[in-house]
């Protein structure tokens, strides 16, 4: 992924160059670290990596949370200065910082108007991680489905949407809206027969289901870090 350089007759400015292009080519690789927010440190995951025609790409993930291969879009390297947005997070936070001297990335992590500090050092070559797109699911199952997932803190309402796509894929999201977050993307969807599995990696979190026979209610369960919670969801109205 390394930058490459005309050729040029002045040595100079090839060696004025120098530092800057080490600096954009470590910012390629697998880095590991802590986002400090309220109350607690989180262990987070960024990979990025740099394409032979130059274009960026990238993966986030906090396996704390079981959360992985979250995309990361925007992305901006300019010398030392590394900018990029998770979209699939709950509201959609931007990262941006700099390569320090040592070597660490030193990150400031925005999102709902707060801004974390999180600290990085590079371990190894990038292993970005994005999810394939799933298959189209059979059409009793598009549409937009509510619930409400009783939880240890109370009951918080869900909602799940499966639309198929022109492309004979399925764009399947999530939505919480007694915690504020709406279009997490959901992933690793399976429909056979009347039963459908999908992940929402985000939160480390999955839900199994079984669809009645007037195709309008799916009986299951929600199943996140090491807890399962029943899950009973109804379609929505056109």
């Amino acid at each position: 992924m390394t930058h490459k350089l005309s050729a040029s007759l002045l040595g100079l400015a090839l060696l004025a160059s120098g530092p800057a292009l080490l600096a954009q080519s470590n910012v390629a690789g697998h880095w590991e670290g802590t986002l400090s927010v309220p109350n607690q440190e989180l262990n987070i995951t960024i990979d990025l990596l740099k394409s032979d025609k130059g274009q960026w790409s990238g993966s986030f993930g906090v396996p704390s949370q079981g959360a992985s291969g979250l995309r990361l879009e925007k992305i901006e390297i300019d010398g030392k200065n590394v900018k990029f947005t998770v979209p699939e997070a709950p509201g959609a936070p931007e990262f941006s910082g700099s390569i320090k001297d040592d070597g660490h990335m030193a990150l400031s992590f925005s999102v709902s108007g707060g801004s974390f500090p999180a600290d990085l050092k590079r371990t190894g070559e990038a292993k970005v991680e994005v999810p394939q797109a799933s298959p189209a699911v059979d059409t009793k199952f598009e549409g937009d489905w509510e619930g409400s997932l009783d939880t240890p803190g109370g009951a918080l309402r869900i909602a799940i949407h499966l639309h198929n796509q022109p492309d004979k894929t399925v764009k399947a999201t999530l939505d919480s809206p007694d915690q504020n977050a709406f279009g997490m993307s959901m992933s690793d969807v399976v429909q056979k027969d009347l039963a459908i599995e999908l992940k929402l990696k985000v939160v480390g979190g999955a839900y199994k289901g079984s669809l009645n026979a007037e195709a309008n209610k799916l009986t299951g369960e929600w199943s996140q870090g090491g807890s399962s919670f029943p899950l009973e969801l109804k379609k929505a109205s056109k």
